[in-house]
């Protein structure tokens, strides 16, 4: 039962170490947060400005699921900028100016 044992400690080692990169990455996103002005969170893609909503659904578990666009009144292209952002990722919403 040694096997069990190891597969257990593994994954419990493994559960600790994920919940330190997370803590590390928030406290990271935080301080480029505080230090940083909106349009330069954009250029490093970890924010995007000027979007609206163009469609929303229910996904997995009950979870509100949306589209985005540019808000780029009479641009012909109106894709999302280069960005880190992934599915599943917690964003915030901010209403245009809310923010400062």
């Amino acid at each position: 039962m040694a096997g069990i044992d190891e597969v257990l400690k593994f994954v419990e080692t493994s559960e600790k170490l994920l919940q330190l990169e997370r803590n590390e990455e928030i406290s990271q996103t935080s301080v480029l947060q505080e230090s940083s002005n909106k349009k330069e969170l954009e250029r490093q893609g970890v924010c995007l400005l000027k979007l609206r909503i163009v469609s929303s659904c229910t996904g997995l578990y009950g979870r509100t699921v949306f589209t985005f666009e540019r808000f780029q009144p009479g641009a012909d292209d109106n894709s999302l900028p280069s960005h880190k952002l992934s599915p599943g990722d917690i964003v915030g919403l901010y209403p245009a100016g809310a923010l400062g």
